[in-house]
């Protein structure tokens, strides 16, 4: 979910004028750095089935884990401003009905490092917003998973609210694709029963109509606005006292 994402590769010397028509063979020519310029490739979100990107290490799953994790933690302010006018564009324009072009003017990032943070496809864009929604806000990456794991409530919803701030689209992102007969609501639902587990997991003495208590109480402070950390801490040792962990 590089090293930094801090700088503006410099745009190809050749300018491709591209179609909405335009298909994926089209995605190794180059394009304007500018956000005049002309339509981008546009497509539909790819099946979730569908194989990703082989990466170094042969396609290894822990290779691959680590890459997300170590992305994750490089993204910058540039990421998160494409990354929020993308989810605000899907849900005020309708799903997909955008351009890169309507990207660029409203993020104010211009195409060619659009490209390079995200590639040229419009639901590569989307597909992070799942990832950041896996790792940050369900929390399934090693280090959450210990944070949850030793009692560390408070300090690990902190870190899903600093990345909720981040995106404040993405709670909108989050509940208008949830329902839908879709790849993406079928992935948000999946990483929702991940979720369950995790609490199931923690606490394995509840009844379902708890852990579904527990899923909202958590989901709801995640998002909910103007909540600062004293009162997620506050919120917290109720909930510890409630449930009878002793946990600091």
């Amino acid at each position: 979910m590089s090293s930094s994402f801090a700088f503006d590769r410099a745009a190809d010397s050749v300018t491709h004028s591209w179609d909405d028509s335009s298909t994926d063979s089209l995605a190794g020519s180059t394009a304007d750095s500018t956000a005049g310029s002309a339509g981008v490739i546009e497509e539909s979100l790819p099946s979730i089935g569908e194989t990703a990107p082989v990466l170094e290490g042969g396609g290894d799953h822990e290779g691959s884990r680590r890459k997300k994790r170590e992305k994750m933690r490089d993204r910058d302010s540039t990421f998160w401003r494409v990354l929020n006018a993308a989810l605000e564009l899907d849900f005020r324009k309708g799903h997909l009905k955008w351009t890169m072009s309507d990207l660029s003017r409203k993020s104010g990032i211009t195409r060619s490092l659009i490209y390079y943070h995200f590639g040229r496809s419009k639901s590569s864009i989307l597909r992070e917003a799942i990832s950041v929604i896996g790792e940050e806000i369900v929390a399934t990456n090693p280090e959450r998973t210990a944070m949850w794991r030793d009692g560390r409530w408070a300090e690990t919803v902190k870190l899903s609210r600093d990345v909720a701030n981040q995106a404040p689209n993405l709670c909108n992102f989050y509940l208008t694709h949830r329902d839908r007969p879709t790849e993406i609501g079928e992935e948000i639902r999946s990483l929702e029963a991940t979720y369950v587990r995790k609490l199931q997991r923690l606490f394995p003495e509840f009844e379902p109509a708890a852990i579904r208590a527990m899923f909202g109480f958590f989901f709801g402070i995640v998002f909910a606005p103007h909540v600062d950390d004293e009162a997620v801490k506050v919120a917290i040792r109720a909930l510890k006292k409630l449930t009878g962990r002793g946990f600091n």
